[in-house]
């Protein structure tokens, strides 16, 4: 367990580490329960987001860290690699300003899912549950080894462990019989999309 605030005592951000995982890895399979996976945020979202925090950002470490996470975004743009998201309903419902914020977000989503290197998997909130919904995880996959990570409070996760990454690869197979894809989920995200620039608009 990497605590946050012991580690942003010494440094203004996590995103580097981050950043290295996703950079190392061929697959990156993400998972979010409760927000719109870093990748794929706006900046104004990730702004919102990262004020957030506790243990807080200083006004100079939030324009670091946002700047970082920005610029970890060009990863999805590499055709070597392939990006695979599942996110639910409760995720991409999840405001952090004013509904035009959410607008945006989801627009933001709905182009990055036509990139070749990506696959975005929708869970509904009213599916029928296969499996519980854990926490959010990240999985990235290489040629000769394999980690996941984690974001419990107060800390982050990396395990290494070939039985403990195989227990969250299991964890995927069964959120993506929840999961909606291609056609069904774009369908999905334009209706969520359509429902929240009526109320922009009323």
């Amino acid at each position: 367990m990497h605590d946050w605030a012991a580690s942003l005592a010494e440094r203004p951000h996590l995103q580097d580490d981050v950043r290295a995982f996703e950079e190392d890895a061929h697959v990156v399979r993400n998972f979010q329960p409760t927000l719109v996976p870093g990748l794929l945020q706006t900046a104004d979202y990730a702004r919102r987001v990262f004020a957030t925090f506790d243990p807080p950002y200083s006004p100079d470490a939030l324009t670091a860290a946002l700047a970082a996470r920005l610029h970890r975004q060009r990863v999805l743009y590499d055709p070597a690699k392939r990006f695979e998201f599942l996110i639910t309903e409760a995720a991409l419902r999840f405001r952090p300003g004013p509904h035009r914020i959410l607008l945006a977000q989801l627009d933001r989503i709905i182009s990055i899912e036509t990139l070749d290197t990506v696959v975005i998997g929708v869970i509904p909130q009213d599916i029928e549950a296969s499996t519980t919904i854990p926490h959010g995880f990240v999985i990235y996959e290489n040629e000769d080894h394999a980690l996941a990570s984690a974001e419990p409070i107060p800390g982050s996760m990396v395990t290494r462990g070939p039985e403990l990454v195989d227990a969250h690869r299991r964890r995927w197979v069964a959120l993506t019989r929840m999961a909606l894809f291609d056609t069904d989920s774009r369908e999905f995200l334009a209706e969520l999309r359509d429902e929240i620039h009526h109320i922009t608009t009323h």
